[in-house]
């Protein structure tokens, strides 16, 4: 079966550079008008579930159900005491479950805050350092060694910039990124010389980019590696 893959976007590296003015990048209400409406730098988190709904669902676990039908039958048979006894402890061990399972999500939830990364972007003139989930398209990152790639983006003012995506391609060495086009055969992700990708780090050099893609199409990019590796094995 033939697998059709879409023109990659670090093919037309002049058409998304020329227009660019890596000094100045964008005005905060231009940022704030971005971030609006494509939303934060990460991928969309499942609806949380409501919390009376979290509760009930504690009540479907096997052995709760028994003790809740071995209730019934101690109230049906009148042993009004084994009734209140078994539905005490049912209650208080669903409660006990939920409380400490909503616990463990608040702790988690503060902890995936304590720990964000942050990225250093220009906008109107000035370098500020943000959490990477504020990073919009049309900004413009400042990365050296060290840093994590913010997002998916083209290289500008380039200087010995030296880049480990072994994470989407397997390679063991550094990769060097140049500000240059590439050929219509370069459609592989080794092959996009001009282009950095989230989740990639720095290993050494540095570099002004100008952010191209947001998190959620990060995951195509990272698909069609995938899929690529695939074909790559199939074939020896």
């Amino acid at each position: 079966m033939d697998i059709k893959q879409s023109r990659p976007w670090w093919l037309d590296y002049d058409q998304h550079t020329s227009h660019v003015e890596p000094l100045v990048g964008l005005t905060r209400i231009e940022a704030k008008n971005l971030l609006d409406s494509h939303g934060s730098n990460t991928l969309r988190a499942n609806q949380s579930t409501a919390l009376v709904l979290q509760f009930i669902a504690k009540f479907k676990n096997p052995l709760v159900v028994v003790l809740l039908i071995a209730s019934f039958v101690s109230a049906f048979t009148g042993e009004v005491t084994n009734f209140a006894i078994i539905s005490a402890i049912v209650l208080m061990s669903v409660m006990l479950d939920f409380v400490q399972e909503f616990r463990a999500n608040q702790a988690a939830d503060k902890l995936r805050q304590s720990v964000s990364v942050r990225a250093q972007v220009i906008r109107e003139g000035v370098s500020l350092d943000i959490s990477i989930l504020d990073v919009v398209p049309g900004d413009i990152a400042l990365i050296s060694s060290g840093d994590l790639i913010p997002a998916d983006s083209f290289v500008l003012e380039v200087k010995d910039l030296l880049v480990n995506q072994s994470l989407l391609t397997g390679e063991s060495f550094p990769v060097e990124k140049r500000p240059v086009s590439l050929p219509e055969t370069a459609i592989q992700l080794q092959d996009a010389a001009n282009a950095v990708f989230m989740g990639t780090s720095v290993v050494g050099g540095s570099a002004r980019i100008p952010i191209n893609c947001l998190m959620e199409v990060l995951m195509v990019s990272l698909l069609m590696s995938l899929m690529n590796l695939v074909l790559m094995e199939q074939q020896f």
